[in-house]
């Protein structure tokens, strides 16, 4: 396995060195990436361009260019990169010579005002006001421009905020700012001011560097720039963050796929690997902050070494104040993949198809280990920041949790396997909701038999035996196809467990007295994996695979079960052993018969 770099932190989740905390909607970030805080031209003539219609025209191309986010047909923003276009220099400089309120500065002092407008002051302690020109045009309040800007507004003050229980007064976004210019309008009109701020001030979203992360403060009335899908609103990820058209919705969070404006993000391709205006959006149920420093704290530890077969986390942000109430809404956002391994295994179905994905699934498998392995090792350092998860609790807490099909995703650019649904936060409240961690698990089909059996140790070794059941299931896949991974498999091993339920899980238990009870093999899936050994296509690859998966990661007892770093090694030659030798994967071996 890669050594990876150790990463640098202290404190967990928001308080890790790598969170950039931003709260001014991304506007420093947008700027700098876009280069609109160059300085304005210098060899522009002191008189612009007779444009004696250039406010009511800029009016018109602000109305025209507006969204209106999805869900929502009353609130609007107006995209950023119209935005900028709009109050480029030239029209900036028009409208200071067309505004009566301006008319006593000499040409010099409004080419010096347009210049300032535009880009801001240079010694960096002004900022420019080209969003501020725009509110004010929109709402008709353009005279009232050197107003505001004598009372020092400037575009890093909006939005204006409404004041709670005060009849609507407005106040500035920086707390140390007082502003009297934005209360002298009747209450209405403040109203439509602080909205507009807002259109104005849809955030826009990016990751600066690998090891930095930003997560922005957003409130109630800020205009998320989510646009309505062709003939849809914003759909959901089923599982894991692939295609579907219903929320997925579970204890701890829900999935939804969404669609921002491709002017209000950016990210390297390394990131944002489908190419497209699609992520997944993921809300937490809980407003504990400490639920969110959780989540976030294993998902940023796990983006270290730049390891493409784990989900890379995009940014967060939170909404204060969110649904009326005093706390947060905490909310992750990550790449939208093509599907989970489900959905890639049901479009990939030919027999013609399945044939050339040998060598690729060998490849897959193994850094799909070598994923696991590396949340399991960063897993521990995040427990050291834990203060409620007591040392003898680590095994306990330090492992993955829900290893499955449906939360392996298929990114179809860079055709790839990912893992997801790793994060702490969701482990933790999952266990803290149960009084029994045991009981919490005994729906799972892929669950290890530890969670059924009287001395079983919930551990990492439970995530060696939910991979083994995922990995014998691509193999079956690989071999037979999708009617057989779907449908005749879980239909060959199911049987009425302990507790007198139909039960497709991999492991059968064994009653020895009230209280003492043990696990062994299912027969039926150790018959299932003779039947595959038989295959025509079965080659030395698949058999030695198959004996790997039923010997050393289904085996019962966890104590001998085979441990991440030996899984890794083996997995990882059996890939390279696929890449340099073909007849390894292709030739079929003596034991096959062909049964049709």
């Amino acid at each position: 396995m890669p050594s990876w770099p150790p990463p640098i932190r202290s404190k967990l989740g928001l308080e890790d060195p790598r969170v950039n905390i931003v709260s001014d909607r991304g506007d420093k970030l947008y700027r700098h990436a876009h280069h609109t805080s160059q300085p304005a031209p210098t060899d522009h003539p002191n008189s612009p361009p007779n444009s004696p219609h250039v406010i009511q025209r800029a009016r018109e191309q602000l109305e025209d260019g507006f969204e209106n986010p999805a869900g929502s047909a009353t609130r609007v923003f107006i995209p950023l990169d119209l935005l900028y276009k709009i109050t480029n220099f030239e029209t900036i400089y028009s409208i200071i010579n067309s505004l009566s309120c301006c008319k006593g500065l000499s040409p010099a002092d409004r080419k010096s005002l347009a210049q300032e407008v535009y880009s801001g002051k240079g010694n960096g302690r002004h900022h420019p006001q080209r969003k501020l020109l725009a509110v004010l045009i929109i709402t008709n309040l353009h005279e009232d421009f050197i107003k505001f800007i004598k009372d020092g507004i400037e575009d890093s003050c909006l939005p204006l905020q409404v004041v709670a229980k005060s009849k609507d007064r407005l106040k500035c976004r920086n707390a140390d700012h007082s502003h009297q210019a934005i209360n002298e309008y009747k209450r209405l009109q403040r109203l439509t001011l602080s909205q507009w701020t807002y259109a104005v001030m849809a955030p826009y979203f990016t990751k600066p560097s690998s090891d930095q992360h930003v997560h922005y403060i957003l409130d109630q009335n800020d205009v998320l720039p989510i646009l309505q899908e062709n003939g849809r609103g914003p759909s959901a990820a089923p599982a894991g963050m692939s295609s579907g058209s219903d929320p997925l919705a579970g204890a701890f969070s829900h999935v939804q796929r969404v669609k921002f404006h491709p002017g209000h993000f950016h990210f390297d391709s390394e990131d944002h690997p489908n190419e497209n205006t699609l992520f997944a959006l993921k809300k937490l149920n809980s407003a504990n902050k400490n639920d969110f420093n959780k989540e976030l704290a294993s998902l940023l530890s796990c983006q270290n070494g730049g390891d493409k077969h784990l989900i890379k986390l995009l940014f967060t942000y939170e909404i204060k104040g969110a649904e009326g109430t005093d706390s947060s809404a905490f909310c992750l956002v990550f790449p939208w993949a093509q599907g989970d391994l489900w959905q890639f295994w049901m479009i990939h179905q030919a027999p013609s198809v399945r044939e050339h994905k040998c060598v690729w699934m060998a490849e897959q498998c193994y850094q799909l280990v070598s994923a696991l392995r590396h949340v399991h090792n960063e897993r521990e350092n995040d427990l050291k920041y834990l203060p409620d998860v007591h040392e003898d609790k680590h095994e306990l807490y330090g492992r993955h949790g829900d290893v499955k099909a449906k939360n392996i995703l298929w990114f179809q650019r860079d055709d790839i396997l990912v893992m997801t649904d790793f994060g702490l936060g969701r482990l933790h409240s999952k266990i803290s909701a149960s009084n029994d961690t045991k009981s919490s698990e005994r729906t799972a089909t892929y669950r290890a038999p530890e969670f059924d059996t009287t001395r079983g140790k919930i551990s990492r070794a439970c995530d060696i035996y939910s991979i083994g059941c995922m990995f014998l299931e691509f193999v079956t896949w690989h071999l037979e196809g999708w009617k057989s991974v779907h449908d005749d498999f879980p239909q060959s091993r199911n049987e009425l467990d302990q507790y007198k339920f139909d039960s497709d899980v991999f492991f059968t238990i064994e009653e020895h007295s009230a209280d003492q009870r043990s696990a062994i093999r299912k027969s039926k899936v150790s018959a299932w994996i003779t039947r595959l050994k038989q295959n025509p296509h079965c080659s030395e690859y698949h058999t030695q695979f198959l004996d790997l998966i039923e010997e050393h990661m289904l085996e019962p007892d966890a104590q001998k079960r085979i441990k991440a770093p030996k899984l890794e090694r083996e997995l990882r030659l059996f890939a390279e052993t696929c890449r340099s030798d073909s007849s390894y994967y292709k030739e079929p071996t003596s034991d096959a018969v062909d049964h049709r």
